[in-house]
């Protein structure tokens, strides 16, 4: 958790400080009615302060000396959230361990929209977190919260940076009973919607490559994944546009099988496929049937959609036309 501790008071601020540097001499002249009431503007306790920084010392003190809850759930912004929420959500295992095993907190405790620690590991791609959730506390890695939302959706918000890999726990999801990739939530926003608003390119190939998933269904508010991208308007969002448009698209797919070439084809490859087809296909084609009037016509409308085919795909990189006309 953040430093930036913000109170109403310098002293309050001061005993939040203190459990999140594990300062228990300074805790210790504190009241139980000040440990427990104690919050900072988004609403946590000392309990919050120090499993979110893995004060695991303190966190012993504060639960078996001064006898605080250890599902104390915090009020405000961070409503029913508890320490092992924040335990989870920074990735202190230790801490989080604590709490279940000795303290004995809820290790599927939810929060304000159905919030629980794992959704928050998940969100913050804390992998080593979600698979001791899974596999000591029993907890459902197939959970959904109030807004449908699963971790299939939440790994997607994760936010970026430059080193960010969130391929391992896509594909630890992905050997785990339950978990469906195809989910839409209550927004009717797919993964891939949440990912290309994450800007995680990489975690859009996935989806795309390994889970077969396509751009070509929009949200209730008739948005595609790729104008969420457009929407954050960085240019790392920019790429994911671009790559949604040009591979996620129905569109290149369909150019492709007209052609008969893999998706993945060249530009080489395309137009060999092309030239093939047009000697066979080309209108000034002298026919060999008796049909002749019948079959130059279906050779036109053949030879028309395999030229516009290759005009999408060469001319026009393939992409797709996926948005929102509103």
């Amino acid at each position: 958790m953040p430093k930036e501790i913000r109170t109403k008071s310098q002293s309050d601020r001061e005993l939040l400080l203190a459990a999140s540097e594990g300062k228990i001499d300074h805790l210790q002249v504190a009241s139980n009615q000040d440990l427990q009431a104690t919050v900072c503007s988004s609403g946590c306790t000392a309990l919050h302060w120090a499993a979110g920084n893995n004060q695991v010392a303190t966190l012993a003190y504060l639960v078996v000396q001064r006898g605080l809850s250890v599902d104390i759930p915090a009020v405000k912004k961070s409503r029913g959230r508890t320490a092992l929420h924040y335990a989870c959500r920074n990735g202190h295992l230790e801490a989080a361990m604590w709490l279940v095993e000795t303290g004995g907190a809820d290790p599927d405790a939810r929060a304000k929209h159905g919030v629980s620690p794992f959704q928050l590991a998940v969100w913050q791609n804390r992998l080593e977190i979600c698979q001791w959730l899974v596999q000591t506390g029993r907890v459902d890695p197939g959970q959904l919260n109030d807004f449908a939302c699963g971790a299939v959706h939440w790994i997607g918000l994760c936010p970026y940076q430059p080193d960010t890999d969130l391929l391992p726990m896509a594909k630890w999801l992905d050997s785990r009973p339950g978990i469906n990739f195809r989910l839409k939530q209550k927004q009717g926003h797919s993964p891939l919607h949440k990912a290309a608003w994450g800007g995680h390119l990489h975690l859009i190939q996935y989806l795309h490559q390994y889970q077969d998933l396509w751009d070509d269904s929009p949200d209730d508010a008739g948005n595609f994944a790729a104008d969420l991208a457009d929407m954050a308007n960085t240019p790392r969002h920019a790429t994911v546009a671009k790559y949604l448009r040009e591979y996620c698209s129905r569109a290149r797919a369909e150019s492709c099988a007209i052609l008969g070439v893999p998706v993945s084809a060249t530009d080489a490859e395309i137009r060999k496929a092309y030239l093939q087809r047009a000697r066979e296909l080309h209108p000034d084609r002298p026919s060999n049937t008796s049909c002749d009037s019948l079959d130059a016509n279906n050779r036109n409308h053949d030879f028309d959609a395999l030229y516009k085919a290759y005009h999408h795909l060469i001319e026009e990189g393939g992409h797709g036309n996926q948005s929102n006309p509103a």
